[in-house]
């Protein structure tokens, strides 16, 4: 059989820290407190018909409660995305705002 071509995705991010209790980088511990295992869980049933894993890159970090702007994540998919079905997943895992 034929391989499928894989894509390259690249998100830039911004965040507000403090809704996050863990900081950027992800902890098996609590995944959920954290930007990246929020991100891995909203983009893994997107990918999941590829039987392929979901490995995400990050060009840098934050600690717990501190907010970002352009943190840069790449990830490789086997399957077509588009721009409109990637945001409305990683809108929908963003949490809930505090008031």
């Amino acid at each position: 059989g034929r391989t499928k071509q894989r894509e390259m995705w690249a998100l830039s991010l911004a965040y507000y820290g403090p809704a996050f209790r863990r900081g950027f980088a992800w902890q098996p511990e609590a995944p959920e407190e954290t930007v990246m295992g929020r991100l891995q869980a909203a983009l893994e049933p997107l990918l999941a018909s590829a039987h392929h894993g979901l490995f995400l890159s990050s060009a840098g970090r934050t600690d717990a409660g501190v907010s970002a702007t352009g943190q840069l994540v790449t990830f490789y998919s086997w399957v077509p995305l588009s721009p409109e079905q990637l945001h409305a997943a990683v809108a929908a895992a963003a949490p809930a705002p505090r008031t």
